[in-house]
This record gives C-alpha cells, sequence and structure tokens, in this order.
C-alpha cells in the first residue's frame, strides 16, 4: 500500500475511490503542472501583448518566437534569449525581463534568479567594446594581472567600469577558453591572445579608430 493510500480515511471501497481522486485533483491544482494548466489563458494573454509591444527589432523578436518552440519546455529558451536581448540593448534592462517573463510565461523574479547568477549577463549599461581580460590561471602565469592592471591604467577605469565615453568598458572574467595562447583578452565576441602591454595598446587602438575586428 503505498503512503498516498495510507493518508485516506475511508470507510468503503467507494468512499476509497473517491477520496483517491478528489485528492489527487488537490495535488495536481497545486503543482506547477496544475497552476499553468489554470493559466493558460491569461499566459497567451501575456505572450500576444509581449509580441505586440515588443522592445525589440523584428529581426530579435521573431528569433524569440522560434526558441520558445523548439525547446520541450519553454522556459529552457531563457538563457539564449536573455544574451541575445544583452547584444541588441547592451544589457539586461528591466524592460528586457518583463517581456522575455510574459513570452516564457515565467514570474520576473525568475527571470531575475537566473540573470544574478551568471556573471556574462549584465544589469548596467556596457562600453561599445567589452573588454575582458582573463586572469585564470594560464593566462594568471602569463601575465594576465599585469595586462588587467596595465588595461585599468590605460581606459582610467576597474573592473565593471565604463570610460567617460562609453566607449570602452572592463572586466576581469574567468577561463575564456584561449589558455594556449595566454594572455588572452575577450573584446565583444573577438579574441585577441598572447598579449603583451604594447600589443594590448595597439588592440584597443584600432577599436578607438574603428578599426576592431567587429567594427560594423
Amino acid at each position: 500500500m503505498s503512503p498516498l493510500q495510507n493518508q485516506i480515511p475511508y470507510g468503503d471501497d467507494n468512499q476509497k475511490g473517491e477520496d483517491q481522486k478528489s485528492l489527487l485533483l488537490l495535488f495536481f491544482l497545486s503543482s506547477p503542472q496544475g497552476i499553468c494548466f489554470t493559466r493558460t489563458t491569461e499566459d497567451a494573454r501575456n505572450h500576444m501583448a509581449a509580441i505586440a509591444n515588443t522592445i525589440f527589432s523584428p529581426e530579435t523578436a521573431a528569433r524569440f518566437d522560434k526558441l520558445a518552440t523548439i525547446y520541450p519546455v519553454k522556459r529552457s529558451a531563457l538563457i539564449p534569449m536573455l544574451l541575445y536581448a544583452q547584444d541588441e540593448v547592451g544589457y539586461v534592462s528591466d524592460e528586457v525581463v518583463a517581456e522575455l517573463a510574459k513570452r516564457l510565461d515565467l514570474l520576473e523574479l525568475d527571470v531575475r534568479n537566473v540573470l544574478s547568477y551568471y556573471s556574462m549577463l549584465r544589469t548596467k549599461p556596457a562600453g561599445k567594446y567589452n573588454v575582458q581580460v582573463c586572469t585564470n590561471i594560464s593566462c594568471m602565469l602569463r601575465g594576465g594581472f599585469e595586462l588587467l592592471d596595465h588595461c585599468k591604467h590605460t581606459l582610467g577605469i576597474g573592473h565593471k567600469g565604463v570610460t567617460p565615453d562609453g566607449l570602452f568598458s572592463l572586466e576581469e572574467v574567468e577561463c575564456i577558453g584561449a589558455c594556449c595562447w595566454a594572455p588572452a583578452v575577450q573584446v565583444n565576441y573577438d579574441f585577441h591572445d598572447d598579449l603583451t602591454p604594447a600589443k594590448m595598446d595597439a588592440v584597443l587602438a584600432d577599436y578607438r579608430e574603428g578599426r576592431g575586428k567587429d567594427v560594423k
């Protein structure tokens, strides 16, 4: 006999069956699945409102619509959506949080919990060029901290800082997957490796003068 059956008082088999049905229905309605079931109409309205009043470009909004359909559980699309949103807006603003929550039928708190966990997601604007200096072990052994200090001095900002002109921001980051070419720096999505302070100055000058790898 299951623990559930042990908890159900009954006098005869018919009463037992009715009590089991009632208790199972109560469990269903109080579960996340049950809650989602009862909120289907409301969630659909929220989703349509998010699409109609989107803050994103048509291309990004279409990408979100596709992402929401390719995962078995819709909320699994949250992280890629956050990354695409950050690329377009520059950071994850309150408006971004609100729209993604509606698109994925989540609470805004659910989105903020994920947002607070991943250091690569930003809640404040970054510079046009986000300079990420790796100080993990391979880069550390080959001058990563010295390179970070040089960037701080050259740009006049610290970790998570933004230059007054909004052109550069600076971050100290963990491994960026370029250990064989340490010390390495990532500017937006572009890698620069085997760097020295002099080479770093040249990299920054290229971006400052519009010659960076990803300058459009």
